[in-house]
């Protein structure tokens, strides 16, 4: 129930075990997309936990750095220069192999 371009976030609130993600603890699936519905970036829902009640709110507040550091893991990086010409990963097929 959420955008492509949201799953960052989602995964930023929920975490992702297998990658060591540590996310918002107490902060579920449906939770996550139900916050992200509402206020659309891990940001604006981190600003807006201060007015939230209850355990959510306390587990948003609390759980804020590792929902940044969250985002921050589970966000591609376009800018890096790998340094690779396609070319140099090309597999070549062996004299012995054509045989």
């Amino acid at each position: 129930g959420i955008a492509p371009e949201q799953i960052a976030t989602y995964l930023a609130l929920v975490g992702e075990s297998s990658q060591n993600v540590p996310g918002v603890k107490s902060v579920g699936a449906k939770t996550a997309a139900k916050l992200i519905h509402e206020h659309h970036t891990l940001d604006a829902i981190l600003s807006a936990a201060g007015d939230m009640p209850g355990r959510l709110g306390v587990a948003l507040r609390e759980g804020a750095d590792a929902a940044r550091l969250s985002l921050q893991l589970m966000t591609l990086r376009l800018d890096v220069q790998v340094g690779v010409n396609l070319k140099e990963c090309r597999i070549v097929q062996l004299k012995a192999d054509k045989e």
